[in-house]
């Protein structure tokens, strides 16, 4: 962890650094609360498989949390609205049930996987 004096000097120097936030400011919250999650509820999804194959990932290498799957270099958050989004290394989605249905929600995914994951 780097003080605020380094920080300052880092960034005068044009040395980009990146802080991992532990809540997200209010401003910034989801209006929408995340869907608790299992990894039971994953395990026959077949866009779920392909999902993890699309990243070069096995199920033992991802883990679940109570509201969120942790995909190393990302996390994966589900709530009810219909939109999906990707900041701050989190990618927010309806849940896959509604989404292996529409196929155009099923497109706004790929597109995000493959232009701001990948």
């Amino acid at each position: 962890m780097i003080n605020e004096r380094q920080f300052n000097h880092l960034t005068e120097m044009g040395v980009t650094i990146y802080h991992k936030r532990t809540e997200p400011a209010q401003d910034e919250q989801v209006p929408y609360p995340f869907i608790e999650i299992s990894s039971d509820e994953f395990d026959n999804m077949a866009i779920f498989r392909d999902i993890l194959s699309s990243l070069s990932l096995t199920k033992g290498e991802i883990s679940f949390a109570k509201n969120h799957i942790d995909l190393g270099l990302f996390n994966w958050s589900f709530h009810q609205h219909t939109a999906l989004s990707f900041n701050d290394s989190l990618l927010i989605s309806p849940p896959l049930v509604e989404m292996k249905q529409s196929s155009s929600l099923k497109r706004e995914l790929w597109q995000i996987i493959s232009n701001q994951i990948l």
